[in-house]
C-alpha cells in the first residue's frame, strides 16, 4: 500500500466543514479561486460554507461532498 501512495498519490483534503485547508492547497497548487470555481460548478452558489468536505483526488479531479 505504501508503494502504491509514493506511485499513485493520495487524495489530498482541501476543505473541512467548510473551513479551506491552507496548508494541503499550497502542497497540491490549489488556489483557493479555484477551489472555489469547483465547488461552484458541483453544489452551486452554496459557496464553501455549504460544503462539507473538498478533496483533491489522484486523477486531478475535486470531488465536492455538500452539507446535510
Amino acid at each position: 500500500a505504501r508503494f502504491e501512495a509514493l506511485v499513485d498519490g493520495r487524495e489530498i483534503e482541501l476543505l473541512a466543514d467548510g473551513r479551506p485547508d491552507r496548508r494541503a492547497m499550497l502542497r497540491a497548487l490549489v488556489s483557493r479561486s479555484t477551489l472555489e470555481q469547483a465547488v461552484r460548478a458541483k453544489v452551486g452558489d452554496a459557496g464553501l460554507a455549504g460544503v462539507s468536505h473538498a478533496l483533491l483526488e489522484r486523477n486531478g479531479e475535486v470531488t465536492v461532498v455538500p452539507r446535510r
